[in-house]
């Protein structure tokens, strides 16, 4: 009879971890750009790529979190931050009309150069 092993994560918490480090949370590492530590209990921000979403970065916030000395989360929640408001997603429709504004600015001043 086949039995599969499970290799259960070490318990010694990691004691701190800086910006620009990264944790595993789940199948995701996790960047972290924002962290304060409270006696090995993490809080702070950070970013997960998404392979299957074409490498898309996606903004996170933890809690009280713990991290062992391999650097996967062993306790607490890692969520997506949400704006229902859009409020901080650039909008590409200004974008382009910003472009183009200036590319028309740009050969209205070639013309005038010839």
């Amino acid at each position: 009879m086949f039995c599969p092993t499970y290799k259960l994560p070490t318990k010694t918490l990691l004691q701190n971890i800086g910006v620009n480090e990264t944790f595993t949370a789940g199948d995701f590492p996790v960047t972290v750009k924002e962290i304060q530590n409270n006696g090995g209990k993490f809080t702070g921000k950070g970013f997960i790529v998404v392979p299957y979403l074409a490498d898309t970065k996606i903004a996170v916030a933890f809690e009280g979190i713990t991290i062992n000395t391999n650097y996967q989360l062993i306790e607490g929640v890692v969520k997506t931050t949400y704006d229902p408001n859009w409020e901080n997603v650039e909008s590409i429709d200004e974008f382009i009309d910003d472009l183009i504004d200036s590319l028309g600015g740009l050969l209205d001043d070639i013309i005038d150069f010839y």
